[in-house]
This record gives C-alpha cells, structure tokens and sequence, in this order.
C-alpha cells in the first residue's frame, strides 16, 4: 500500500493529494458511529466461544447493527448539512464515503477471521488489493483520470476484497445469517460501548489533526502531514500486528503476567531500533517514495520518532487490558490522552501547523504510556497459574 500511496502522491500534485487525505481523515472519523465498538467486543467473544450458534448470532448482530447504523447516520449528515457542514458530498467524498461503507463492513469478516487465528487471510486479502490497486493507479495515470480516477479505484478495491471476504466467511466457514431480537442489539452496543468511547477517542486523536490543519493550513499542509503519517502507518503495522495476534491468546489467558512483562520488554526495544533507523533515514525516504514536492515531510517524522518505543509498548498493554476485560481502564486512558492531544492542538496547529500536530501526538503518546503502565502495573489480574497484584 506504501508504493501505491507515494505513486498516488506523486501523481496527484500536493493540493489534491491533500484533498483525498483530508475526506479519508474526516469518514474515518465518521465510520467511528457505524459499529459503536462492537467489533472488537465480539472479537473477544468468538474468540472465547466457537460454538456454530453463537457465531451466528453475533456475526448477525454486527451486520444488522451496521446496516442500521449506516442509514441512521448517513440521513443525519445530510439533514445537518443544511446548517452547517459535517460532511461535503461532492463527488470524490460520494466515492469515498462509499469506499469507508464497504471497508466497514469487510471489518465484519476480518473480525472472525482474526478471533479463529486465520490471520493470513487478512494478509492475502491486503496484500492482493494493494497490487490491484498498483496496477490501477499505473492505468489511471495513463489514461489522466485524475483525482476521481484514483478515489473510484479505491471503491473498487475495497468491493472486490468484500465479497471474497464474505465468500469465505458464509462459504468455507458456514457462518449463517440469524434470526435475533431487537434487544440483543441493544444489549451488544450497551456492552459494546466502552470499546466504541475508546476506539473513538483514540480514532478522534490520530484524525483531528489531520482535518484540523486541512481546515487551517489548507491542502498542501495537510499533503506534507499526512505524508509524514503514512511513514508512521507503515512503523506502527509491527505492533499492531502484534496485537491482533495475541488478542485471541490473551483473551483466553494463555499469556501469564510473567510472559507479558518479558514481551513489553522485547516490544519496547524494538521501538527503539526502529525509532533510530527511521529518524536517520527519514529525509531519504521521503525524497525516494514521494519527490522533492514533499521533501519537507521528513522534519515531521523526525519528531514523530521520538514516540516509537511508547507507541509499541502502548498498543501491547492497551490489548492486554481489554482482553482481560479492563476495557474502561483502557477508556479513561483515552479519555485523558484525547483531552491532552486535543487541548494541545488548538494551542500548537494554528502557530506550527504540521510540526505541531506532531508535537501534540508525542505528548499524548507519553502520557498515555505513563498512564497504561500505572493500571498494568497495579492492576490484579485472575490468569492462568496466577493471581496477585504487582
């Protein structure tokens, strides 16, 4: 996805690269309302309980709640915009808006996959869109299609990727669509809600900034920020994927308090390797997959680096927490940073533009690192041959 982004970059000029990151920052923000955080809940669940009819019933409930969601949420926007702009239906947001609708119900399918450790097809399904993609963003560029082109690509893309996700989840896994109760729903998204506060928080901390300096710095500046994040984007894949893998084992406890502390240690080294190696290869980077257009860029990643090493270790502990059903500890951790990164982008945005979005996520980065190891460290949790406070 990194080639196919910096070609994109390239192709598309810094103004109206920043307009198709802007629309992506802002649904992204949106398609926040379409799950309520019931993704993750039932990921926990199906990884605990495999039983036919429970995955049934809760494969159901998501899609149900989503479609629901989806139109309740849609009407909303467009009934609100007739006051004050929420979301610009224009035609490259159209496409893009439907892009995100696909994606979100595609996380239904990864979901399962995710709670029965079949993570390559997740794999499989990114790194074949990503060549999809390639191939198509080389005709677009052919054929100057321009900035519609690309965004319509990437509906494509995601289509596609749904219904071979989708074929595997009802074909090859026998997954079926249930009858269920109105209340049920209720009952998931009222569960469910402490993961949607936190995964909105945090989805509200890394996206803010990037509308927020569209809105004040204009395309260009939020071409030169977002390029700079998608370096990160690439950096952060390691411990998320870390992660998604250990959240199942986690979930049923077959990490004890012991191992933990050894991957904390191992995660937290890492980041500090990979924290060197990009600060040092930054501006090289950027010149190579983006142009001398974006060559500023690189000043931007320089101060993200310094947040590498808690960046890791927050995503292991902030998994580990919820998959010992800590979820509100996690959320008042958000609760916290989010206050802090938004509070510091008001103040440093309008004066430091991208450098300052970036100084305020860092900030938040320690402070929620400084936060997680508190709650781990003094948190008791009931694990396999263990049972005590540290």
């Amino acid at each position: 996805m990194f080639i196919v982004t910096s070609i994109c970059a390239r192709y598309l000029g810094t103004n109206d690269y920043g307009i198709i990151s802007y629309n992506f920052s802002l649904v992204g923000i949106i398609t926040l309302l379409f799950s309520l955080g019931a993704d993750t809940y039932i990921i926990v669940q199906l990884s605990k309980s495999r039983k036919s009819d429970k995955v049934n019933k809760l494969i159901t409930i998501n899609i149900v709640n989503r479609l629901f969601l989806i139109v309740v949420i849609t009407l909303s926007i467009i009934i609100l915009n007739n006051f004050v702009t929420i979301y610009s239906f224009d035609k490259v947001a159209i496409i893009i808006y439907l892009t995100a609708i696909i994606d979100t119900f595609r996380t239904v399918s990864d979901g399962f996959f995710q709670s029965i450790e079949k993570l390559k097809y997740i794999a499989w399904f990114e790194f074949a869109r990503a060549m999809i993609l390639l191939l198509g963003v080389i005709v677009i560029m052919q054929l100057d299609y321009g900035l519609v082109g690309v965004a319509s690509l990437y509906l494509f893309s995601s289509a596609i990727f749904l219904i071979l996700s989708y074929y595997l989840l009802f074909i090859k896994y026998k997954v079926r669509l249930v009858k269920t109760r109105f209340v049920d729903s209720i009952d998931i998204i009222k569960v469910a809600f402490p993961f949607f506060l936190s995964t909105a928080i945090t989805m509200i901390a890394t996206q803010l900034d990037v509308v927020m300096i569209g809105n004040i710095g204009g395309n260009v500046q939020t071409a030169y920020y977002t390029t700079a994040k998608k370096i990160i984007d690439i950096v952060l894949m390691a411990p998320s994927i870390i992660a998604m893998a250990l959240l199942p084992k986690i979930s049923n406890q077959e990490i004890t308090k012991k191992n933990s502390n050894k991957i904390v240690k191992y995660i937290f080294g890492i980041g500090v390797v990979v924290s060197i190696g990009v600060f040092l290869f930054s501006k090289f980077v950027i010149i190579l997959a983006f142009g001398k257009e974006y060559e500023i860029s690189y000043h931007i990643i320089r101060v993200f680096c310094v947040g590498f090493p808690f960046i890791f270790v927050n995503s292991f502990l902030s998994t580990f927490l919820n998959g010992n059903g800590k979820q509100k500890k996690v959320l008042w951790v958000n609760v916290v940073g989010t206050v802090g990164n938004v509070v510091l982008n008001f103040i440093l945005i309008p004066k430091y533009l991208s450098v300052g979005a970036a100084i305020a996520t860092i900030s938040t980065i320690f402070i929620n690192y400084i936060q997680f190891t508190i709650y781990y460290k003094r948190e008791e949790f009931n694990l396999k041959g263990e049972c005590g406070n540290e």
